[in-house]
């Protein structure tokens, strides 16, 4: 019930909008989703003005700048639902979560080979 614990930017900032207010497994999925986030753009995702999400009534930005043109559309669509304010938009579980990142890749994969003539 330490919702507060851990590494600030990680932590899932909707747990005190949900009940109860405790650790979940959906707040396991956001820090997955945010690492993820970290590695294909180089950042964190912000909230509006950058306070603290919890008080904004806003989606998390998706700087698709900073994504590699292949693969931008799917991590953009794969973002905006792992990283959702409600958590019952969100992936229901770490398999979905994992396949639909798969799938992502799998595409541009597809795509590329079309594009050579493969």
């Amino acid at each position: 019930d330490q919702i507060r614990a851990g590494t600030p930017g990680y932590l899932d900032p909707f747990i005190s909008l949900r009940q109860p207010h405790r650790y979940d497994l959906q707040a396991e999925r956001f820090a997955s989703a945010i690492t993820l986030y970290e590695m294909a753009t180089g950042k964190l995702p912000a909230w509006g003005d950058g306070s603290d999400p919890a008080q904004l009534d806003c989606e998390a930005t998706i700087d698709t700048d900073s994504m590699d043109s292949a693969v931008r559309e799917g991590l953009s669509t794969f973002f905006q639902r792992a990283l959702a304010r409600d958590a019952k938009r969100r992936f229901d579980n770490a398999a979905d979560m994992r396949e639909a990142w798969r799938k992502v890749f799998a595409a541009a994969a597809v795509a590329a080979r079309c594009h050579s003539g493969i």
